[in-house]
């Protein structure tokens, strides 16, 4: 099965309570753009990589991409 990293950002949202405007302004995209990312439309490793340092949580692992150090810094803040 293919990993499909919108839905498993979706869920880890609903999981923390946070909604997709607030992750559109984490990452600086518009909340249109972030609409259209979250439904699974060809996401780039950079798009990834912005979305899983907002939330704290490494998606792009499964992509083969590691972000730890990032991930870690951005958890400090919450």
């Amino acid at each position: 099965m293919k990993y499909n990293i919108a839905e498993s950002i979706k869920s880890y949202l609903v999981e923390i309570g946070m909604e997709q405007e607030e992750l559109a302004r984490l990452t600086g995209y518009s909340k249109d753009a972030m609409a259209q990312i979250l439904q699974g439309n060809d996401m780039s490793v950079e798009t990834a990589r912005k979305i899983s340092v907002a939330v704290g949580y490494n998606f792009i692992q499964e992509m083969g991409y590691n972000v730890t150090e990032e991930i870690l810094k951005a958890e400090q803040r919450y």
